[in-house]
């Protein structure tokens, strides 16, 4: 198929500046929910210096191209690559390809971690394009209301990627409103982002196109028919060589009746068409493809050498717009891509607290930490979500219970690799919270060592020690204050040595039943001052400065 001819011409304000230049190629891709994308060639009578090229990169410049019937349209694109051509039409001359792109697309190179609590959609995507200081984006086109993330993460993960995840998660997709001033990325969240072209688009063959005309073509059949035809089920897979014998073939298949429309690609030259519209299309081939389509994806391609004064032969510029549509009725708007990060080991943070308190715990034994990659204010109460805290023992109403404190280290990792579902595993020593036992001094002791809540900086609390030293291997049970054992049953104690017991403030034993058995091989001894009785196998001994009978 010819291509579609215009005049064309590409303003670029900001390279005239710089140096002379000629733009003479040029192709724009853009599609819904992706930043556009571009490569344009210029050509110069100087070569561009690095100060030059380095004050291009990164900056804004606005490209402007016109085409058939007066049609034009302009685009401001950050330049985020330049290349030194080669180009056989000009040797003369200094060529360059400029790779450019929308401005939020910069943030693919913005690797961070960071968090949101109990904020929504937009209040974070706000966040992070003010952060990066872009202003491109107008969130008035959303039309639903969006409740507030209780916990999201954008972990070790590049901008346009937390972007494009939390907008497919919300179901919005988005286009760009270029204007004089700006490009701007509008968000949408329903069908009615797609605004219908007044005018039928009519299709023609190359050879029946009227001149200054625009209007959309068959793909190049020559090319397309050994492969595949996306317009046709029935593919052909002769060659043919005749450009004739190939459009007949086309349209054959074309109406075959066991023709599926789902997608619908075409070629044209009208500039109106971009992502985001919906057309009709008429005159079609088969009467099934007259209807409405809602466009995706638009190539534009521009080539004209002749707007390099050097070049001397007479060709004829090209231009054309390749469009990826699909029916109205059959049609599910394209969301962002992304890629879900995963967290693929553990990260250390530290438990924070709230209004000064020394332990901070939900009901369901949950607590809040900091991240170390967490660089805002320390102690920040506000900077993570309830996480869980991984137990020995966990069951209804039973289970064992260890809560980390405030200011303590903990080991959190992650479940199936989600950075927004985040658990504690454990916690470690470091140089502010030190080990109880000394490994210098007691290499072979462990256990147990808790910290009262109001005496932190003490050495008061509870303490259930093991120590393993082989020339006295201790099991010792430390109580602060009381210590109370409870026994539904029967309570056994074997003691295959001495059993000692010190009391300082009384002993008080009270039996509820109907005995009290005392038991001894040899003998008993009861001594309260200079009183005493002495009971062993023959005899039974009481002495005392006084003794009083009573019944």
């Amino acid at each position: 198929m010819q291509k579609k001819q215009g005049k064309i011409n590409l303003q670029l304000p900001l390279l005239s500046e710089i140096t002379p230049f000629w733009a003479y190629r040029w192709n724009l891709t853009e599609q819904i929910s992706y930043p556009y994308t571009g490569k344009l060639c210029i050509a110069t009578q100087k070569n561009i210096t690095q100060h030059q090229k380095t004050a291009l990169l990164c900056n804004n410049i606005r490209i402007q191209w016109f085409g058939d019937c007066g049609q034009h349209r302009s685009i401001l694109a950050v330049v985020i690559a330049i290349k030194t051509i080669t180009e056989t039409a000009f040797p003369e001359n200094f060529c360059y390809e400029l790779t450019v792109t929308a401005e939020i697309n910069l943030l693919s190179a913005c690797v961070e971690t960071e968090n949101y609590v109990n904020k929504n959609y937009q209040q974070i995507i706000q966040e992070v394009l003010r952060k990066h200081k872009i202003h491109v984006c107008d969130f008035q086109s959303l039309q639903k209301n969006y409740p507030r993330l209780a916990y999201c993460v954008r972990y070790f993960e590049n901008g346009l990627n937390f972007i494009h995840r939390l907008l497919a998660t919300a179901g919005i997709h988005y286009t760009f409103k270029h204007t004089a001033q700006k490009s701007l990325m509008v968000l949408h969240d329903t069908e009615d982002s797609y605004k219908q072209l007044i005018t039928p688009i009519p299709v023609y063959l190359a050879a029946s196109k009227p001149k200054d005309l625009f209007g959309l073509g068959l793909w190049n059949w020559q090319s397309y028919i050994n492969q595949r035809d996306d317009n046709a089920i029935c593919p052909v897979f002769t060659n043919y060589i005749l450009a004739t014998d190939v459009q007949t073939v086309a349209q054959q298949a074309i109406k075959h009746p066991n023709f599926q429309q789902s997608n619908y690609y075409f070629e044209t030259n009208a500039l109106m068409i971009e992502p985001g519209v919906s057309l009709t299309i008429k005159q079609h081939p088969k009467s099934l493809i007259q209807s409405v389509y809602w466009v995706n994806k638009v190539t534009t391609h521009i080539i004209d050498y002749c707007a390099v004064p050097h070049f001397k032969q007479a060709q004829p510029a090209v231009f054309y717009l390749s469009v990826e549509s699909v029916p109205e009725h059959d049609h599910s708007i394209p969301s962002p891509t992304y890629v879900q990060p995963k967290a693929l080991g553990i990260d250390r943070a530290t438990v924070v607290d709230f209004q000064q308190q020394t332990i901070n715990v939900n009901a369901l034994n949950q607590i809040k930490v900091q991240f170390e990659w967490d660089n805002t204010s320390k102690n920040n109460f506000d900077r993570s979500c309830w996480i869980t805290v991984k137990q020995p023992w966990a069951g209804k109403n039973h289970g064992a219970r260890f809560i980390p404190r405030i200011g303590q280290e903990v080991i959190v990792n992650y479940e199936n690799g989600d950075p927004e579902k985040p658990i504690i595993f454990g916690t470690c020593f470091n140089s502010k919270n030190l080990p109880p036992f000394k490994p210098e001094d007691y290499p072979y002791r462990s256990g147990y060592q808790s910290r009262s809540q109001d005496e932190i900086d003490l050495k008061n609390g509870n303490c259930l020690l093991f120590d393993d030293d082989p020339t006295k291997p201790t099991l010792q049970l430390n109580a602060q204050k009381d210590l109370v054992i409870a026994i539904e049953g029967n309570k056994q104690t074997n003691i295959t040595g001495m059993y000692e017991q010190k009391i300082n403030n009384g002993d008080f034993i009270q039996v509820a039943g109907d005995s009290l058995e005392l038991s001894s091989m040899q003998s008993i001894q009861l001594t309260n001052g200079a009183s005493q009785i002495y009971i062993d196998k023959k005899n039974i001994v009481i002495e005392s400065p006084s003794i009083i009978f009573k019944s």
